[in-house]
């Protein structure tokens, strides 16, 4: 197809002739198909490598890549999210999301309060010979600064804070915007932590249950036409690396959980570095698997500024933040 153009000067006419290709319909489809292929490779170039023999603490990073997921023919504006499957395994099938608006958030803060076996707690500053300050001190320090800088993003934002360990799930405050009360709960919450015991599960399955009694998510029969009027957001402080956590896939709540566009399931994975006495690499293929694609997990050897950074793209609101791979600092 020729289009001509003819622009008019004070002097002259000057013309100019576009040639546009048309392509047949065969032309079109080969086309098309050649860049669903590319497109798919580019995605699979994207998945990080869980294999065995990785013995680099890098590799836990990126834990929400296609190989925890069975099912990744999702279209760009859907979501992923599970339902029960064979082997304790989760399917993801497409479901419609909701709008990119940024509704008030409930953010319960579940901090798994078991410290590691045998850690103790006295390190020394190389540099100043002061000693560090403790694992959950560094933990609760984030926190506190999480809450606050969320709530000069989104006063509206309302926080709970509750602590889960073996066979125990405990609510240190209900859902509530007062910051300050907030501090006071976790300035409580000391490093007097219990010891795991070797042989200890930790089951996190009544974190679902006891969120959704708190607070019932919104009717999401419309939510792909009009946002609902909150978002129920789970922060999981996971901070042991020996315990793996356990999930019920077939309880009801979780599932109800996990597959509402209007609830949300982030982790954050605190350990000692990797090595071959612990079980760190394993523990964080774990949390992977529990949670959906839309969730962020991060990791973290209980470094003081990659601990803070990581807070950071937490505050970011579920419905208008970017997929996790795109963090690549």
């Amino acid at each position: 197809m020729v289009i001509q153009l003819y622009f008019k000067n004070n002097s002259c006419i000057v013309g100019l002739v576009i040639t546009v290709p048309i392509k047949t319909p065969s032309e079109q489809r080969y086309h098309h198909q050649e860049r669903r292929m590319a497109s798919q490779n580019n995605r699979n170039s994207n998945v990080f490598d869980f294999s065995d023999n990785s013995n680099s603490r890098s590799s836990l990073q990126g834990s929400l890549s296609q190989d925890l997921f069975e099912d990744n023919s999702s279209s760009k504006d859907e979501e992923q999210l599970p339902t029960v499957g064979q082997g304790k395994r989760i399917n993801f099938k497409p479901v419609q999301t909701a709008p990119n608006v940024a509704v008030q958030e409930k953010i319960v803060i579940c901090i798994d309060t078991s410290h590691d076996k045998g850690l103790g707690y006295s390190f020394v500053n190389i540099q100043t010979g002061e000693p560090e300050p403790s694992p959950c001190a560094v933990r609760n320090a984030a926190i506190k600064l999480f809450i606050t800088n969320k709530h000069m993003i989104a006063s509206n934002t309302e926080f709970a804070i509750a602590t889960v360990e073996e066979g125990r799930f405990e609510w240190l405050s209900n859902l509530t915007s007062d910051s300050q009360s907030l501090m006071n709960i976790l300035s409580k919450l000391g490093c007097d932590e219990k010891e795991a015991k070797e042989n200890a599960e930790l089951d996190i399955t009544p974190v679902f249950s006891n969120v959704l009694n708190i607070k019932t998510p919104p009717d999401q029969t419309k939510v792909r036409i009009m946002p609902p009027n909150f978002v129920i957001r789970v922060v999981l402080v996971y901070s042991n690396s020996y315990v793996e956590p356990k999930v019920n896939f077939t309880d009801t709540s979780y599932i109800k959980f996990i597959t509402s566009p209007s609830c949300v399931l982030d982790v954050l994975y605190l350990h000692e570095r990797q090595s071959d006495f612990n079980n760190v690499e394993s523990i964080f293929k774990s949390l992977g698997k529990i949670v959906s694609p839309s969730s962020y997990i991060f990791e973290s050897s209980r470094n003081v500024m990659k601990i803070s950074h990581t807070m950071a793209k937490l505050l970011a609101h579920p419905y208008q933040r970017v997929s996790q791979p795109l963090w690549d600092f």
